[in-house]
């Protein structure tokens, strides 16, 4: 396995396990306190974020949202019907 998969997932399971170690008997309770709104994005620091941008290894822009305006239908067709889904991004 690659040295950047592995990082990924020992980032994705420290993340992911850090809800299963509240308590058991009450899997709702923050272990950081009942005004809790972010979760295991605690654990986020600055240098595990260093550590994620180094593995960036070229930058691409993926525009998620959907340009609403007079020349698009309320409901346009799935992705999987359209020509060039790029048709539809604002870049």
């Amino acid at each position: 396995m690659k040295p950047h998969v592995k990082r990924l997932a020992a980032v994705f399971l420290a993340l992911s396990t850090s809800i299963t170690m509240a308590d058991e008997n009450d899997w709702t309770k923050s272990l950081w306190g009942e005004n809790d709104e972010i979760g295991a994005a605690n654990l986020m620091s600055a240098d595990l974020t260093k550590e994620a941008a180094g593995l960036v290894k070229e930058g691409k822009v993926y525009s998620l949202g959907l340009i609403l305006d007079s020349n698009v239908p309320a409901f346009p067709p799935p992705f999987h019907e359209r020509d060039d889904p790029t048709a539809w991004s604002s870049q």
